[in-house]
């Protein structure tokens, strides 16, 4: 025979004792704690009667009721120290710095400076053609007309010179001076880059620390917020569940503290390797004052723009090699002498070992298997690239100036606009903390909704201001100006990498 237990009634004489098998919980739930909870959250107990011995079996206690009875509390996450972070001192990294040393130490600059000097001896190969061309060398063989044998071993000194060839040397060797104008333009190019990807993760480390610095401010005030809800709820003005879920609040923002953690270490190695220091611990939070106005102060021309100057000296070469390909097919006019002398067996006696000639040589080609054609058109579709990845060059540049201006000025507005919401938030948070602890009119989750609203606002504003100083990065970059902007100009290294 079984009868149903109902929590509800008097259970002021209830003497049972509860028992668990070894699956269960372990753990002791007491009649004064069960005492009041609701309806749904205490399971029913069944108890079966045998003779004089009562025993009943009760299930696992859910985890929801025993926070609500106070028999369990989340483990305590590792604490959130950013402090070290946020305030760097004196032995933070200087933005202008960074950007100066990594000119001065990426090895990327270093190859395409190399590429300068291997175009420069291309020049000289090129120019070689307008100098004589002297060759010598020894023939041994059969000759007709040697008296007393017919083998002959025979010196041979020749030399040519090149008198005139419609412009076969000169297209070569403009061809290799624009070779030279491109790798230059390389090395400007290779600097910006280094000096714009080091600006940008400077940026960051900087975005992260606020962020870290900020969920630190986070915490703190959840903290507070916490402390209030621990003393009303000693006081029995709240239930245990506001409690707890203050400590979810806070642990989720320590979660987010390591995220950031995370993506600021992430960033600080990325800092390392470009200006090839084993470690950063932290960087400066100031930004120059003059890079706010980049923007609004560079030229619209991009002619200082390393991608549209290495299109420009492409264009060039390929001007050069287009009349290269028509002087192809053109006559060469040269002087040609040489001297001969026969090293054994006898000439004879009205012969000499020694002969002389001096010859007017013009040359042309008159069938290559249309090669001469071929190449032509080759070099004129070449010219046509170049000057379509002009255009496009000039064309990407102009974009990329003109979105980040354009960018610029709304965010500009909508950085003011948060301002003055993270001003309403702050006040909003304030009322409703003496809403909630004086007058208890105010839930619990309206305040954590504050505290939440207002790290958000604070959060924002950082990420829009981040985005404004990484566009006025952009617009340096875009004009080639980006590494002047940062004073490398006037360091010795940075002046011998330079082409």
């Amino acid at each position: 025979m079984f009868r149903i237990f109902h929590p509800r009634r008097d259970i002021a004489c209830l003497t049972i004792a509860l028992s668990f098998s070894s699956g269960s919980v372990a753990g002791q739930v007491n009649a004064p704690s069960v005492h009041g909870q609701p309806q749904d959250q205490v399971a029913p107990t069944v108890q079966p009667i045998k003779n004089s011995q009562v025993q009943e079996t009760v299930p696992a206690p859910s985890l929801v009721s025993l926070i609500e009875a106070g028999q369990f509390l989340p483990p305590s996450a590792p604490q959130l120290s950013v402090s070290n972070l946020a305030t760097a001192g004196t032995a933070a990294l200087d933005m202008r710095a960074a950007v100066r040393q990594a000119i001065t130490s990426y090895p990327d600059i270093l190859r395409a400076r190399e590429g300068v000097n291997e175009q420069v001896q291309r020049v000289e190969v090129a120019q070689a053609g307008y100098y004589p061309r002297i060759s010598g060398g020894v023939r041994s063989g059969y000759q007709s007309g040697v008296p007393g044998s017919h083998s002959a071993q025979v010196f041979d000194v020749s030399a040519s010179q090149m008198l005139y060839d419609f412009g076969k040397v000169s297209s070569a060797v403009e061809a290799s001076q624009a070779g030279v104008t491109e790798r230059e333009a390389d090395v400007r190019l290779s600097i910006e880059q280094v000096a714009l990807n080091t600006a940008l993760a400077f940026l960051d480390g900087q975005y992260y620390q606020r962020l870290i610095a900020i969920t630190q401010d986070q915490i703190d005030s959840l903290e507070k917020v916490s402390d209030l809800a621990r003393q009303r709820l000693d006081m029995g003005a709240s239930t245990r569940s506001d409690y707890v879920q203050t400590m979810s609040r806070i642990e989720a923002a320590k979660v987010t503290g390591f995220q950031h953690q995370a993506s600021l270490a992430r960033t600080f190695a990325t800092l390392s390797n470009l200006i090839g220091q084993p470690r950063v611990e932290g960087v400066s939070d100031h930004f120059p004052r003059e890079l706010e106005q980049s923007c609004q102060q560079v030229d619209a021309k991009m002619q200082d723009n390393p991608e549209v100057q290495s299109a420009q000296a492409r264009v060039a070469r390929a001007e050069a090699e287009v009349s290269a390909a028509k002087a192809a097919g053109l006559p060469t006019l040269s002087l040609e002498p040489t001297f001969s002398q026969q090293l054994d067996g006898s000439p004879g006696t009205d012969q000499d070992r020694s002969r002389y000639s001096v010859f007017l040589n013009a040359s042309m080609p008159i069938y290559q298997g249309n090669a001469i054609q071929a190449g032509k058109a080759a070099s004129e579709r070449a010219l046509a690239s170049s000057q379509a990845g002009l255009d496009t060059a000039r064309l990407r540049a102009r974009q990329e100036m003109q979105q980040s201006q354009s960018q610029v000025l709304k965010l500009h507005a909508s950085l003011g606009a948060q301002t003055v919401r993270e001003s309403t938030i702050n006040e909003t948070r304030v009322l409703y903390r003496q809403q909630y602890l004086e007058l208890g009119t105010r839930p619990l989750l309206d305040l954590l909704n504050a505290e939440q609203e207002a790290y958000l606002s604070r959060v924002e504003q950082q990420t829009t201001l981040n985005s404004l100083r990484r566009l006025q990065i952009n617009c340096l970059y875009s004009a080639g100006h980006l590494s002047q902007a940062f004073g490398a100009a006037n360091d010795a290294t940075y002046r011998e990498r330079l082409p």
